[in-house]
């Protein structure tokens, strides 16, 4: 009967034996350590065991174990006629080891910042120098300045900052020096074009640039640039407002001019 552990569970596995001529209704185990303590359990039913007759089968042990303790194992068969004799094996049980690499659950960004969050905590000191990350605005590169990592946390620094309604993606490669690893030393996977959540609030518009006042008969024209950003929310009209002494006076709509 073989027996293997890990992560301090033990699974135990044993094959086809002959039933004695009655139906094989179910299975029992029990163990004892290399301290030399005795059987414990005695003996304990496994649960759904000998289904349909086989005498072949496995279970795994998930609690009362020791990292580094050995440990004798016993499996017995039973039927109608009583328990039959014991398979036996040895193994030692092992510590818990993680070997899955971190993994990228969510990114956000609010304005020159980015921050990536994964599904455990990080090696404070795996800092991957900034052209491990490549940060993307509207398909155009922003420069990477600064990484810091912490908790389940890498908060990315850039410039210029993105703006509300900027389309944002984040890449990562795996870089030759100080890659980006858990707290088990497994390292984190490359990816590439992940989508960011882009948490800049909408603001108002940028003032409109170039404006110029034309003289005419008894009227003036006024003619501008668009603003270079509407704020992340679409320009939806114009006012204006005029001054001959003192102060302006009040504002006042300019029909037909959401585009400028």
């Amino acid at each position: 009967m073989p027996a293997s552990s890990s992560a301090t569970d033990v699974k135990l596995t044993w094959g086809t034996a002959d039933n004695g001529g009655s139906t094989i209704t179910g299975h029992q185990y029990r163990q004892s350590s290399d301290s030399g303590s005795a059987w414990s359990p005695d003996w304990s039913d496994i649960t759904d065991s000998g289904a349909g007759g086989t005498n072949e089968g496995g279970y795994t042990v998930t609690s009362g174990l020791t990292s580094g303790t050995t440990y004798t194992f016993q499996v017995r068969a039973v039927n109608d006629q009583g328990f039959g004799g014991s398979a036996e094996a040895t193994v030692t049980a092992q510590a818990n080891v993680d070997s899955a690499p971190p993994r990228l659950w969510s990114a956000t960004t609010t304005a020159l910042a980015l921050g990536l969050t994964y599904d455990e905590n990080l090696d404070a000191d795996s800092e991957p120098a900034p052209s491990a990350f490549t940060v993307t605005v509207d398909g155009v590169s922003r420069a990477v300045t600064g990484v810091s990592v912490g908790d389940t946390k890498v908060l990315l620094t850039f410039a210029p900052a993105v703006r509300a309604g900027d389309l944002v993606r984040v890449s990562y490669t795996v870089p030759a020096m100080n890659p980006l690893r858990d707290e088990a030393s497994n390292p984190a996977a490359a990816f590439a074009d992940h989508p960011v959540t882009n948490e800049v609030p909408a603001t108002a518009p940028e003032a409109p640039t170039g404006l110029e006042a034309t003289r005419g008969d008894g009227s003036v024209t006024l003619r501008w640039t668009a603003s270079a950003y509407d704020g992340g929310s679409e320009v939806t009209g114009h006012q204006y407002r005029q001054k001959t002494t003192g102060d302006f006076g009040s504002w006042e709509d300019i029909a037909d001019s959401a585009e400028g």
